[in-house]
């Protein structure tokens, strides 16, 4: 399966434990064949490459469009557009958004436009409840 991993960025404070995170998530994921599209590490290679707004939101257009699946990691209360932007890309494809909410983040926006929903505590435990939540979408 193809996943698309939508994740908030810019106001991100801690961007290394963001990297780390992300990569919990999508190593596991990858291990079992699944082809997982990190924006920040596919084309920013974690912010050594310098890539423009413009060509960003045309990665990102097409990598929705070639996924079957977009998750959304929101682990923080501030609202993000890029995260937005991203939702409403796969919305308009048609694609099956699963939408994964750290407890207590309060994500009604993204509740509408959300195929499942899961809350987490950590990302351990989202990690270990992806492969299922992918088989269920």
């Amino acid at each position: 399966m193809k996943l698309y991993l939508a994740y908030k960025y810019k106001k991100t404070r801690d961007k290394d434990l963001l990297k780390k995170d992300l990569e919990k998530l999508s190593k596991p994921l990858e291990s079992e064949g699944h082809t997982v599209f990190l924006l920040g590490r596919d084309v920013q290679k974690w912010g050594k490459a310098k890539v423009d707004h413009i060509k960003n939101v045309t990665v990102i257009v097409n990598n929705i469009k070639r996924s079957d699946v977009l998750v959304a990691y929101v682990n923080s209360r501030v609202f993000s557009f890029g995260l937005a932007f991203e939702f409403l890309v796969g919305k308009l494809l048609g694609k099956k958004i699963l939408l994964a909410n750290k407890k207590g983040m309060g994500t009604s926006f993204y509740n509408i436009f959300c195929s499942k929903k899961v809350d987490f505590e950590d990302v351990d435990d989202l990690s270990k409840l992806l492969p299922a939540l992918l088989t269920q979408i």
